[in-house]
């Protein structure tokens, strides 16, 4: 009986000590001595995430920067590349290059993007919502999560009005 016990000994110190366990806890480690600031820090400057930021939300899993600007629209930036991925533009991006498409914004003077200027944005499970003045929201969703059982369920009043095609046209065409 005695070999036994110190077999099953072995094989239980084997198993705390291995591999992957050993990664566990010096992740564990790195992680509490990031959170309690002890640990190493990277700063690193996004140049694509637009200018005068307002909000910013970052998906580090899907590899992603959402922001919301002081001038009004909404940029996804490559968390990685350091590249726009696509963008709801702000008021001056407008003007400079979709003038045609805007012209009737333009000419009656009530230019506006379509996200306001100083949004506030929330961003998880990959859903985007911002809001607009009036209190109300407005929900996007990725792509990579849409499928059509769900679809079934929106009900018509959430469904993308034509305005909201004319801005998703916008933003794929980047």
């Amino acid at each position: 009986m005695e070999p036994m016990r110190h077999i099953r000994k072995k094989r239980v110190i084997y198993d705390v000590i291995s591999l992957p366990s050993l990664e566990l806890g010096r992740k564990r480690r790195w992680i509490e001595r990031n959170w309690s600031g002890t640990g190493p820090s990277q700063i690193t400057t996004h140049h694509s995430t637009g200018k005068d930021v307002h909000r910013i939300k970052v998906d580090e899993k899907a590899g992603y920067i959402i922001t919301t600007s002081s001038t009004g629209g909404l940029q996804v930036t490559d968390l990685r590349e350091d590249r726009e991925l696509w963008s709801l533009p702000d008021v001056s991006e407008l003007l400079m290059t979709h003038s045609a498409a805007y012209g009737a914004y333009i000419s009656s003077n009530v230019i506006q993007s379509h996200v306001r200027p100083y949004a506030h944005c929330e961003y998880g499970e990959g859903f985007v919502i911002w809001d607009y003045l009036d209190g109300s929201k407005e929900v996007w969703r990725r792509v990579e999560d849409w499928n059509e059982e769900e679809a079934a369920l929106v009900i018509p009043e959430a469904m993308p009005t034509p305005r909201l095609r004319r801005v998703y046209g916008v933003a794929a065409e980047k």
